[in-house]
C-alpha cells in the first residue's frame, strides 16, 4: 500500500507557464554549470570528484550529461519507448567497456536467467516486500523453471523471501517462465514497460496533490529500474528519466545520495522520502 498520508511539500515549486528548453534552463539557471555532473552520479560519490569519477569509468559521465541535453531538446515531449531507448543509447554512447563482450543496447539478461533484474532481496524494507509482492512484481512459485527447488533453495541460493500470507516468493523479482528468444525476451520487456507507463499517466491525470505525483512518479521510475531492459546504462537512464518527470510535474529536479534504492529496496512512500530529500539538495546547491 502507498501511504498517502504526507504533508504536503514546502519548498520551491516551478511555474507551469514556461515550456520547452527555457522551462530546462529556468530549472538550472541558479545551479553551478560546473556542478552539472553532480546530477549524473550519487550524491554519496560527488567526493570523489568529476575527473576521478570518470576514469573509473570512462564515458559515464560525458555520456549522462549528453543525455541530460537531449532531456533539455526535448522537455515538452512525453516519454515512451522510443523516447527511453534514444535517451539510453546517448548515454551509453561513449562508454569504454573493458569487457568488449558487453552490448549495452541488449535488452534484459541473457537466456535462462530471470527477465527482471537481480537484486538482493535481503536489503528490502519490510513495506518494500510487502509492496513487491502485493503489486505482483513477481510470478508466484509454480512459474520457477525447476519445480522441484524448494524454498529453503529458493532462500538460500536466490536470495528469496517467502511471504507466508500469499504463499508466494519474492525472488530476484521474477522467473522467466519459459526459455525466451532474444525477440520473445524484446516483446516481452516493451510491453511491460508500455503498460507502465499507462498507468503512471492515468496516476498522475488523478492526482490531486504533490504526494499523489511524486508518487506516481517514484513508482514508475522503480519498475522501469527493476525491468532492466538494457544490459548496461539503465540506472543512469531512469535518474534522467526522473528528472524530466519532475520537471514535467512542477517540480525541482532530485540528486540521490544513493540511485541503487530505486532497485526495489524500498516501498514507494520511502522512495519519495529519498526524492523529496534530493529536491531539497538540488535546490540548497544553488547560486544565491
Amino acid at each position: 500500500m502507498i501511504n498517502k498520508n504526507f504533508n504536503e511539500i514546502h519548498y520551491p515549486k516551478l511555474e507551469p507557464t514556461i515550456t520547452g528548453p527555457k522551462r530546462f534552463d529556468l530549472v538550472f539557471c541558479k545551479f553551478p554549470k560546473k556542478d552539472m555532473w553532480k546530477l549524473c552520479i550519487n550524491r554519496k560519490d560527488h567526493n570523489m570528484g568529476q575527473f576521478a569519477y570518470e576514469k573509473k569509468e570512462p564515458g559515464y559521465i560525458s555520456g549522462t550529461l549528453k543525455g541530460l541535453q537531449f532531456i533539455r531538446k526535448n522537455i515538452n515531449k512525453i516519454i515512451d519507448n522510443s523516447f527511453i531507448n534514444e535517451l539510453h543509447a546517448i548515454c551509453v554512447k561513449e562508454v569504454k567497456y573493458s569487457n568488449n563482450t558487453i552490448i549495452s543496447t541488449d535488452i534484459g539478461p541473457l537466456e535462462n536467467q530471470h527477465i527482471y533484474y537481480p537484486f538482493q532481496i535481503s536489503k528490502c524494507t519490510t513495506l518494500a516486500k510487502r509492496e513487491l509482492d502485493s503489486e505482483k512484481l513477481i510470478y508466484i512459485k509454480s512459474f520457477c523453471p525447476n519445480l522441484k527447488i524448494s524454498f529453503t533453495e529458493i532462500h538460500e541460493i536466490y536470495c528469496g523471501f517467502y511471504n507466508p500470507q500469499t504463499k508466494r516468493i519474492i525472488s530476484k523479482v521474477g522467473w522467466q517462465p519459459i526459455k525466451l528468444s532474444f525477440k520473445e525476451r524484446l516483446k516481452y520487456s516493451i510491453e511491460k514497460r508500455s503498460e507502465a507507463i499507462k498507468a503512471y499517466n492515468k496516476e498522475i491525470l488523478k492526482s490531486t496533490n504533490d504526494t499523489n505525483k511524486l508518487c506516481a512518479i517514484a513508482k514508475l521510475i522503480r519498475f522501469l529500474v527493476i525491468l532492466h531492459c538494457y544490459t548496461d546504462g539503465n540506472l543512469r537512464t531512469c535518474k534522467l528519466l526522473l528528472i524530466k518527470l519532475l520537471i514535467d510535474n512542477n517540480f525541482y529536479p532530485c540528486i540521490l545520495n544513493d540511485p541503487h534504492v530505486l532497485r526495489g529496496y524500498l516501498c514507494v512512500s520511502e522512495l519519495v522520502k529519498e526524492i523529496i530529500e534530493g529536491v531539497r539538495y538540488f535546490i540548497d546547491s544553488q547560486k544565491n
